[in-house]
């Protein structure tokens, strides 16, 4: 090997696929610095997202930004300060073992071939920001010799050495359609520590969004370190059509050892594609297609950030997979953003979970960004599949708060609405609904869910008026398919119905709420807890109401009428019929001082139940309906009788 730096090594590494027409090539040249300025390659596809097939009638996607972010623009680095300056490009190069499917090929092989000798070069300087790695020099610039392009075989492997410290091979190749290219690498027994190799891989891009190219942005590094030996090391990476460069380099130690270089590539997979790292640089995540992704596990950034696209309103679920892993730590984060960059969702996929779900997730009409972010670096391939319904039936995130809730319209039909506590990484969501009432009425709504076959507390209710004032709570356990809402009298206006999951048992099981109105000006309307609030009540007219519960606490009720002249007064209550037996409400009659009158109970086991005669002076009177020693949310009456 004397005087090796003036030796151009030519391997050839690629997969031609069948598929689709997809054209892959590759070549293999050293590394060179300080050379003038080569033409650019072939200008590369413009980089997108194959779009679903849908019709969208709404605004076009979030654009991508066509400058890199610095992780992407970050070049390959080496061990040491001395890089080998190629030789000129008359000198002629050795010829590096080629082997498909067992059979030895040399470079030099097919005089068409070397016919077919272009000059490619990498135009942009190569420069890092991993800072934090040590023993790491800057290859500043480098320059590509005049090179072969070569067709070969799918799974082709280039067998080749590096010279000495800072020495580097390039190996450029070009597809023209979208894909999963897989790199492996192999090497034999070798006594070292440390890192003797790092591959890099580089896509050229137009730096200022122009037809040719003319830089070159780093995708991903794989390091094999002295624990890979006698292995093979693989990485899938999805890319696009375009013009590509893998670099093998030194890394923190030197080995003279053989090393082979294997690549295969699969056309039209669906998988993720380099760069796909930020908010401007993402890749469109597609209904119902099981989408392959891999995070690197040198890059320690390295984010994969997907679109997703809601042509109307509707739910999404995310299913996340990968194979079993060692440990119990977290292997990735999860986490879906709306346009404005707000946290929708965000689940931790442990590294000993197969699967994790997302349950549905109930979004508006728009795009939203699905980012996967590893929390250990490992190499390990994952699957994401969204599946995505429409439909005006479901919530719409985020609808956390009451200025932000969903509106439930009302009519004289049952009126409904499905959702699910979004998870939020041990932040409970909350799921707020809006309905208005045009006239005085009584309403009542059931929630659903299926059974989940724990006797455990999963969602809490509440139901609360404009101004915040709780009017009814209620519990949801993990076993209780169907709860209902006593019937509840309100007054025309606005009103919400609140879900969450606080100091319960979280479940992403999906829930639907059924809210039932009927108008009507003879039922009380709540808030009428105190004597300010009462509702008039006139002689001879029942009025009905119910009892409510909030949590621990009981409802009072509180009815108010006049007398003009001295009268003799009875009151009657009556209730539907209840199970069981007790008392189940007290009722009191007072004046405007509060002074009590008369007082009886209503019995469980009683339907109806009359006062004893009081004779009341001219003024203001009121009732007031107490819970009993047994509370029941039953549809009561009470009317005033004169005599």
């Amino acid at each position: 090997m004397n005087g090796f730096s003036k030796k151009i090594i030519l391997a050839v590494l690629c997969a031609l696929s069948v598929c689709a027409g997809g054209f892959f090539a590759f070549s293999a040249v050293r590394i060179q610095t300080d050379r003038p300025k080569q033409s650019a390659p072939t200008a590369q596809t413009a980089v997108g997202v194959e779009k679903e097939q849908t019709t969208v009638s709404q605004t076009a996607p979030p654009e991508k930004t066509s400058s890199p972010d610095p992780q992407s623009t970050a070049a390959a680095e080496t061990a040491s300060a001395s890089t080998e300056t190629a030789p000129d490009a008359a000198e002629t190069a050795p010829a590096a073992t080629n082997e498909t499917t067992g059979a030895a090929e040399t470079t030099a092989s097919g005089a068409a071939a070397a016919e077919k000798s272009s000059l490619l070069s990498l135009p942009a300087a190569a420069q890092t920001t991993e800072a934090e790695e040590k023993g790491v020099t800057v290859i500043d610039r480098f320059r590509l010799k005049e090179s072969k392009i070569m067709s070969v075989r799918e799974n082709t492997k280039v067998t080749d050495y590096l010279a000495a410290m800072g020495d580097a091979h390039a190996y450029m190749f070009s597809t023209t359609s979208r894909g999963v290219l897989q790199i492996g690498f192999h090497f034999g027994v070798s006594e070292f520590s440390g890192t003797p190799w790092v591959i890099y891989l580089y896509e050229a891009y137009s730096e200022n969004g122009g037809a040719e190219n003319d830089a070159w942005r780093l995708l991903t590094r794989l390091d094999i370190t002295s624990g890979d030996a006698e292995i093979t090391k693989t990485e899938k990476i999805g890319i696009y059509p375009g013009d590509y460069a893998l670099i093998v380099t030194t890394g923190d130690v030197y080995s003279a050892a053989d090393y082979t270089l294997m690549a295969a590539f699969v056309t039209n997979a669906p998988w993720e594609a380099e760069p796909n790292n930020s908010r401007t640089r993402y890749n469109e995540l597609a209904a119902g297609v099981r989408t392959g992704g891999s995070s690197s596990n040198t890059l320690a950034s390295d984010q994969d950030w997907y679109l997703i696209e809601m042509p109307a309103p509707g739910y999404i679920s995310v299913l996340f997979e990968h194979e079993k892993l060692g440990g119990v730590s977290v292997g990735w984060f999860l986490t879906l953003m709306n346009e404005r960059g707000e946290t929708i969702f965000r689940q931790r996929s442990n590294l000993q979970d197969a699967e994790t779900t997302s349950g549905e997730i109930g979004l508006d009409a728009g795009y939203y960004y699905l980012n996967v972010e590893p929390n250990v670096r490992q190499d390990a391939d994952y699957f994401i599949t969204c599946e995505r319904v429409l439909t005006d039936e479901y919530e719409k995130e985020l609808n956390e708060a009451s200025e932000t809730a969903n509106e439930i319209p009302i009519s004289d039909r049952t009126n409904r609405i499905s959702g699910s506590l979004a998870e939020k990484d041990g932040t409970p969501d909350r799921d707020c609904y809006r309905f208005t009432l045009p006239s005085d009425g009584v309403i009542s709504f059931t929630f659903l869910h299926k059974d989940l076959l724990r006797p455990r507390d999963g969602w809490r209710i509440i139901l609360k008026d404009a101004a915040g004032e709780e009017l009814f709570r209620t519990t949801s356990r993990w076993i209780d398919t169907t709860v209902a809402s006593p019937q509840i009298g309100l007054s025309a206006g606005t009103y919400y119905i609140c879900v969450d999951g606080e100091d319960m048992l979280y479940t992403n099981e999906t829930y639907t709420i059924n809210v039932t109105f009927v108008a009507g000006k003879n039922w009380e309307s709540e808030n009428n807890d105190t004597a300010e609030l009462a509702d008039p009540v006139e002689p001879g007219v029942i009025r009905y109401g119910t009892l409510v519960s909030a949590g621990l606490e009981f409802d009072t009720d509180y009815y108010a009428f006049s007398v003009q002249k001295t009268s003799a007064v009875t009151l009657t209550f009556s209730h539907n019929t209840v199970s069981g037996e007790g008392e189940g409400w007290v009722v009191s009659l007072a004046d405007e001082k509060g002074t009590v009158l008369t007082s009886f109970a209503s019995m469980l086991e009683t339907r109806s139940v009359t006062s004893a005669l009081v004779n009341l002076a001219p003024g203001r009177y009121y009732i007031r309906i107490d819970a009993g020693t047994r509370f029941s949310d039953a549809k009561y009456g009470v009317t005033v009788n004169f005599k």
